[in-house]
């Protein structure tokens, strides 16, 4: 049973690693796929956010006039904060709202990229499990047995 506050395991990582060490590194195997699970969270979140207010504060510059209400940095700032960007002029509005979502769809892109190169990455460099010689060489000679 987990710990209260453990997560699940839903993708069976943890019990992949554990089948794949020795029993005595088990802890270590389990530690370091929670460890790789956690950092690969957090940089994610990270950079699919820069992606985002990249591309949303780039297409406002493209669209709005700059200066006045339109300031796009203020504008960026007010959304990507969580503020609200209500109060502005419709068309603006609109601008926004079509800059965020084209935000949207550039992370999306990026992520399905680097998912589409990592789980190539694992094709190319995983190896198969070791072949366990001496077990091998044990239950040969309890068969001739």
């Amino acid at each position: 049973m987990p710990r209260s506050g453990a997560r699940p395991d839903p993708g069976g990582q943890v019990s992949v690693a554990l089948g794949a060490v020795p029993p005595e590194r088990a802890g270590m195997a389990s530690a370091t796929v929670t460890m790789t699970r956690e950092v690969g969270g957090v940089a994610g979140v990270a950079v699919m956010g820069a992606v985002l207010t990249a591309r949303f504060e780039s297409v406002l510059r493209e669209r709005l006039p700059s200066g006045g209400a339109a300031d796009t940095s203020a504008l960026t700032h007010a959304v990507t904060a969580g503020g609200p960007a209500g109060g502005l002029p419709e068309r603006t509005g609109r601008v926004v709202n079509q800059a965020f979502v084209m935000g949207l769809h550039l992370a999306a892109l990026v992520s399905a990229a680097v998912l589409c190169a990592t789980a190539a990455a694992v094709l190319l460099l995983m190896r198969p499990p070791r072949r366990d010689t001496a077990a091998e060489a044990a239950g040969a000679l309890v068969r001739r047995s």
